[in-house]
């Protein structure tokens, strides 16, 4: 008997594991530069723009940093001396150890303070800061003082309740000293990234109902947008209000609104009709005719089946793609430009089966498209005959525009007579197939395959091993060059559109204008000049001081904006210094090119800015404190939303990027040469319209060969350049920048089609590719190689190539297992609490590079949350060094078309191997190989990048592993300032540094007797040859830019001599010293 789709995935998920890790050893393929020239085939490359800056001077850490990472270290060791309960002596004697090194950390911070206080007055900074500074050293004096007397009564206590008593009240004040926010552990119940499933709404049926339906919006964004909490709430940034009777919404001062409010209500600009230069000189190059605006929205605006104002006109125009209200604010932007009067109109139509499914897509039955109308939030009902669905009644939106209608029709139009109903949004997508390469070409990934399956080592304690990355990575590239060559070939004038598919819409003919709708109307309901707030879609943020404040709900501080406003636009939180003796005090440390800012000693005022403008501001704090902000995106038809939380330290420079119905290139492409602006919140913001962007492409590709289709649904996360703070007892003390971060905590897409087990897939191939995109837009947007940031994704991958164990854990082994991860207490508690919640765990037995990253998974619906040790659902960027203030970057130039097709060549391989109607051995594969083998190719501004920054500060990081036959041993090369650990220079691991020497060593290994096999005598060993030369010339390249000098240190002569004569090496037998 067949098994259900949940037992089946139980007994599996092994198998699961596995194509996850072999996928992501495909990742770096499309970055080696034959790819790169095999992508530019197909798209034209986009002019190069130097973005880099050379080298950076080595600054060691500061005084300050390093003292505040001892008292850390030592108050941690003593509340872990204090909680353990040893026998009497033992304790004392540990307890006595202590507070001898708390003596030494006391007395070096009080000189680093005196220091500090050398500086201020040596700066000649405001006697306002020596105050602050003063009484900051007598609270850390007295906290000090405290601990120092409990310490010593613990140790002479004579009762046993009263050594307990004291030994509490100093865990509470060494609580105070790890001042951060605790990490707030992901809720089993609401994992970050998920898809949403609604059963259709009704519509409402008569005039009636559908003033009812906008009432009871009106209701909910009056409850959305209302300053109920008490917090301080901006005007700027509350939903501006709008009539249904046809007034214009009342417009923020200086917006296009408010310049046109002396214009009749349906000539206006609203939140939503956004009259651009960009709307006014396309209106303008139509000749300002309504047919030809007509024609014009309806034949380049492709269709999305949601509901509300989503993204306004100017988005819907750069966008090329919006829901049927973006497309009519789109439409009456333009007439109005045009002078023009025009209005939307809301009501209730019936459209036959056959024209819903051209009109969402093409999609594969009535049953889908309506699937997909219900997830995007439009009421709609099925009309059923003879056992079918023959039409939908939905609720829609369309526009009214006065025209010259007699006897022209529109085409010659001097004075308007007649409102015309025109629905832009309505029309037929035709979907244009891909190339079947199994048909066109002859090239297969099936043998590579069946090599790395057959070598494989599945263990029994749930883990894997002997994934040999590297070999997909070669295998894969290889594939794909000759792939593309073969299609090239064929097709000497290849475009994009026919190899990869898509959707295409026919253009309207018509000269004229049509006298009515192309479908019933059931019920005609109220027309409006501006939409009401109740159609919109929402972000609120709110700021809480504390979680007491929280749980009182009392915020900060709170501004709800429209999405229609925000746009493509920069959603930040920048803390700007809240006097003038703040600003100056930033300014001196950055001009003595400090490592780190006394931030104890500045105060800051948060705000909420749109594109520099500020919305909101809360009150006064202390640079460094933990703040905790909560993101809620309401809109129309939606189900309440769970508020995601942010801590953020006061500081930080912040974005919230929200994705509401998916971005496109194009978008992204506009916003940058539209505001090209050298900031870190700019910044940060590229990487947040890039991210979704390359999310929301590769979705599409990855979803073709699934047979489900995808509709993005308003999506947001945090992209940062965080604060890093060090605390004295709950104080903050210093604080510096050291790389960017991302935390996406809400990614909601629809999935309709397809079987349960085709979307349980696509789920976890989208969730996993978005994971790895969440370090890879880092470094492409920074200039760094891909790999350097950490990800969810890149910690497989670092754990896959280093032969780390990665585990899958559920009820069956996390008994056994948990106990074996190196990985902190608070993190074992929430993957045993995952587990019984009936969530699977992906996760390494440690993590290669020091980041521990692992997945938990809803084996129900895909459901998952792709998680990073510091809380966030996300990635960090790997730090060059510390500064007082974040560095903005020039951003390298968006190109991610070209890298469709590679993406497209090596998917549709991929589904060849192991998609429908074949007999691989692990059909398995194909769910999580996908998911992973785009990542890579999702940016393609690295490699436009003339000038990559360079990061010469060597780091101590783990020693990388390797297998039984390739690099397993902790290399020695001495001397050596790291041992045990490797040297991290510009993301590269070299085995050996010497910081007298400026010398920088990488160490190679073999050992043959473990290599007696074919597979890897024929194909691993020769492949390991060449990565290796090829990465000791990028490791050379990185010595030569940072002017260290650079060595090879081989196992044998042999080796050696194969590698490069030009590379100097040195034969140490001895080189497997350490395990």
């Amino acid at each position: 008997m067949k098994k259900p789709d949940a037992e089946r995935r139980r007994i599996s998920s092994t198998m699961k594991l596995n194509a996850l890790l072999v996928s992501v050893t495909m990742l770096g393929m499309c970055y080696h530069p034959p790819q790169l020239r095999l992508a530019e085939a197909v798209m034209a490359s986009a002019p190069r723009r130097p973005v880099g800056a050379g080298p950076r001077a080595m600054l060691p850490p500061s005084k300050e940093l390093v003292l505040a990472a001892t008292m850390e270290n030592v108050t941690g060791a003593l509340d872990q001396a204090l909680a353990k309960k040893a026998p009497r002596a033992e304790a004392d004697a540990q307890l006595a150890t202590l507070a001898k090194t708390l003596d030494t950390v006391e007395r070096d911070s009080l000189a680093s303070f005196a220091q500090v206080e050398q500086e201020l007055t040596a700066r000649q900074l405001p006697p306002l800061m020596l105050e602050r500074h003063r009484e900051a050293v007598r609270d850390f004096q007295a906290k000090v003082g405290q601990l120092r007397t409990d310490l010593v009564a613990v140790q002479g206590a004579r009762s046993t309740a009263a050594r307990d008593a004291l030994t509490e009240r100093m865990r509470a004040l060494l609580a105070s000293n790890r001042g951060a926010a605790p990490v707030r552990r992901v809720d089993p119940s609401h994992l970050p990234v998920r898809s949403a499933s609604r059963e259709p709404m009704a519509p409402a049926l008569d005039v009636a109902s559908l003033s009812r339906r906008l009432a009871t919006l009106a209701v909910a964004a009056r409850t959305r947008s209302s300053s109920a909490r008490g917090g301080k709430v901006s005007a700027l940034g509350a939903a501006p209000s709008a009539s249904t009777s046809g007034s214009a919404a009342a417009a923020p001062a200086g917006t296009a609104a408010a310049l046109d409010a002396d214009l009749p209500p349906d000539l206006a600009a609203t939140e939503d009709v956004q009259l651009t230069p960009a709307v006014r000189e396309l209106a303008a190059s139509l000749g300002n005719s309504p047919v030809r605006i007509y024609n014009w929205v309806r034949d380049n605006i492709r269709y999305v089946p949601t509901y509300g104002s989503v993204q306004g006109s100017e988005l819907t125009l750069v966008n090329k793609q919006g829901n049927a209200f973006d497309t009519a604010s789109l439409l009456i932007a333009l007439l109005r430009a045009a002078h023009v009067p025009a209005h939307y109109v809301y009501g209730t139509v019936q459209v036959p089966a056959a024209q819903v499914r051209a009109w969402v897509g093409d999609a594969p039955s009535v049953g889908v498209a309506q699937e997909l109308m219900a997830t995007g939030g439009i009421p709609n009902v099925a009309l059923v005959a003879g056992g079918t669905i023959a039409a939908l009644k939905l609720e829609h939106v369309w526009v009214e525009a006065l025209v010259d209608f007699e006897p022209s029709r529109g085409a010659v139009n001097k004075q308007g007579d007649t409102w015309v109903p025109l629905d832009a949004s309505f029309k037929p997508h035709t979907r244009v197939a891909p190339l079947d390469l199994r048909t066109e070409t002859d090239v297969s990934l099936q043998g590579m395959f069946d090599d790395i399956f057959a070598v494989a080592q599945r263990n029994a304690d749930g883990s894997v091993t002997q994934l040999f990355p590297d070999y997909a990575q070669v295998k894969g590239l290889e594939a794909a060059q000759q792939a593309m060559a073969q299609l090239s070939a064929k097709y000497p004038d290849l475009r994009l559109e026919q190899l990869v598919g898509g959707v295409s819409i026919a253009p309207r003919s018509a000269q004229v204008l049509d006298a009515s709708l192309p479908y019933d109307v059931v019920a005609r309901g109220t027309t409006f000049n501006a939409l009401p707030a109740g159609l919109r879609h929402t972000v609120t943020l709110r700021l809480y001081a504390n979680e007491f404040d929280r749980a009182m709900e009392s915020p900060d501080l709170e501004t709800t904006l429209s999405l229609a406003r925000l746009g493509s636009g920069r959603l930040s939180v920048i803390y700007a210094p809240a006097s003038a003796a703040d600003a100056q005090l930033i300014q001196s440390y950055k001009d003595a090119h400090a490592s780190s800012l006394p931030v104890y000693l500045v105060h800051v005022v948060p705000q909420v800015q749109l594109d520099g403008a500020v919305l909101a501001t809360g009150s006064v704090t202390t640079m460094g404190t933990s703040q905790s902000w909560e993101l809620t995106l309401g809109g129309a038809n939606e189900p309440s939303s769970i508020p995601d939380v942010y801590d953020i330290p006061a500081g930080s420079v912040s974005v919230f990027g929200i994705d509401g119905n998916g971005l496109t290139a194009e978008a992204v492409q506009a916003r940058q040469q539209a505001r090209d602006e050298l900031s870190v919140a700019e910044n940060m913001h590229q990487v947040a319209l890039r991210y979704f962007t390359e999310y929301d492409q590769f979705d599409e590709i990855i979803a073709r060969p699934l047979g489900v289709t995808k509709l993005r649904l308003p999506s947001a996360g945090l992209f940062a350049a965080p604060l890093q703070v060090r605390y004295l007892f709950g104080m903050p003390r210093s604080g510096s920048f050291n790389g960017p971060m991302m935390d996406v905590k809400h990614v909601l897409v629809g999935v309709a089609g397809g079987t349960a087990d085709e979307r349980f897939r696509f789920m976890s191939q989208s969730g996993v590719q978005g994971s790895y995109l969440e370090g890879s837009v880092i470094d492409q947007v920074f200039s760094r190689r891909q790999g350097a940031a950490h990800s969810t994704a890149q910690v497989l991958i670092d754990a896959a190539r280093e032969q780390v164990p990665i585990y899958t854990l559920d009820a069956g082994n996390v008994a056994a297992v948990l106990p074996t991860l190196q990985v902190s207490a608070d993190l074992r508690s929430e993957l045993a609490a995952a587990v019984a919640a009936g969530k699977i765990v992906v996760i390494p037995k440690y993590a290669p590079r020091g980041v521990v990253g692992y997945i938990l998974q809803d084996r129900e619906t895909g459901a998952g949350a792709y998680m990073i040790d510091s809380g966030a659902n996300g990635g960090v960027g790997e730090s060059c060094d510390q500064q007082p203030e974040p560095e903005p970057v020039r951003v390298p130039v968006f190109k991610i078309l070209a890298y469709l097709a590679a993406a497209f060549i090596i998917l549709a391989m991929i589904a060849a191997a192991f998609g429908p109607g074949t007999q691989a051995a692990e059909p398995a594969l194909a769910a999580g190989l996908a998911a992973i083998v785009f990542g890579i190719m999702l940016a393609p501004s690295n490699a436009y990048a003339a000038e990559p920054r360079v990061c010469c500060i060597p780091k101590p990081v783990p020693h990388l592993g390797g297998n039984l036959v390739h690099n397993m041993c902790a290399d020695v090369v001495p001397p050596n300032d790291y041992p045990g650990n490797d040297a991290r220079v510009d993301g590269k691991n070299f085995d050996a540094f010497n910081a007298l020497e400026r010398s920088l060593w990488e160490a190679k290994t073999y050992n043959p007797a473990n290599c007696t096999s074919k597979f890897c005598q024929e194909k691993l060993q020769p492949m390991w040859y060449a990565a290796d030369l090829a990465e000791l010339a990028s490791e050379r390249a990185i010595a030569h830019k940072c002017e260290y000098s650079f060595g090879l240190a081989a196992g044998d002569n042999g080796y050696a001599l194969a590698m490069s004569p030009s590379i100097d090496f040195a034969n140490v037998q001895s080189i497997c010293l350490q395990p």
